[in-house]
């Protein structure tokens, strides 16, 4: 991961072990009314999902999609990310909700845009889907750390685990 490039605490990173996590994780238009994009790990294509993102008895969590989709830099990098797809004009002018819904997935919504001379909701629900596209390639980056492997992580005594209170390995 270049410098400059990672959205997100860095306690909430994610190693890539044998990728099951990160083919798991997907995206997709839920809703048109609002315009809503939601991201997701699907815990029958990687059962440890859950385990990962909420953590377990003796495992910290690393909720790497909230993580990402609410950092300080996620607003600014999705904003630029709809200037781009449609103009100046749209800077400053619109609201985004982020969200978790009752499955623990996390929702994107564009709740306002003014100021644009096209169709409203086609260009809202273009929008949403453009920038919701640009989060969960953030995301897929935050969980693909190559950087330990498990026997690593075991030598380095189980950064991840609750006994150590945080997570400092990326410090």
């Amino acid at each position: 991961m270049g410098k400059g490039t990672y959205i997100g605490q860095k306690e909430f990173l994610v190693h890539k072990q044998d990728g099951t996590l990160l083919r798991a994780t997907s995206g997709k238009m839920t809703s048109t009314l609002p315009p809503t994009f939601r991201i997701e790990a699907d815990a029958g294509i990687a059962p440890h999902a859950v385990a990962v993102i909420q953590g377990t008895q003796v495992m910290l969590g690393r909720d790497v999609i909230w993580s990402t989709a609410t950092a300080p830099g996620t607003q600014k990098m999705l904003m630029k990310t709809a200037v781009r797809l449609l103009g100046k004009g749209l800077r400053s002018q619109a609201s985004v909700r982020f969200s978790k819904d009752a499955s623990g997935s996390m929702r994107m919504t564009i709740i306002a845009m003014r100021n644009v001379n096209l169709n409203m909701h086609n260009v809202s629900i273009l929008t949403a889907g453009v920038m919701g596209g640009a989060l969960l390639g953030k995301v897929k980056e935050n969980m693909s750390l190559t950087d330990h492997s498990l026997a690593d992580l075991a030598r380095l005594g189980h950064p991840y685990a609750k006994k150590h209170g945080r997570i400092n390995i990326h410090r």
